[in-house]
């Protein structure tokens, strides 16, 4: 029975990425809006983009240092804010919309370097 599921579960996998390799999953009538914390460059974006087959639109980023974050809007277009994203929700201004996806990076204040 476990072989049979783990089978079964390395096919599904194959399946996928086959779809996305080919740009069959960006075709999909299915799109997921994404927002990116801690978003640096970008890179965790482009993972989820179309550029690597996957049906998801960023929506809204944010970083606390102004280069990355000016890097971002070049990439992806300008919908990265520059700042500490404390300030960014406590100042109120600015509204944060909703997404399907939200992920984060490892903010700098946080690592071990």
């Amino acid at each position: 029975m476990f072989g049979t599921e783990v089978a079964r579960l390395i096919k599904e996998d194959q399946r996928m990425y086959e779809a996305c390799s080919k740009g069959k999953m960006t075709h999909s009538p299915c799109r997921y809006t994404l927002i990116d914390l801690f978003c640096g460059a970008g890179g965790m974006t482009l993972g989820f983009s179309e550029k690597f087959g996957h049906p998801f639109e960023s929506i809204w980023a944010n970083d606390f240092n102004r280069f990355c974050a000016e890097t971002y809007n070049r990439n992806f277009g300008p919908h990265c804010v520059s700042g500490d994203i404390v300030d960014i929700l406590r100042d109120g201004s600015m509204e944060i919309p909703s997404a399907d996806v939200v992920i984060g990076g490892l903010h700098a204040k946080d690592s071990a370097y």
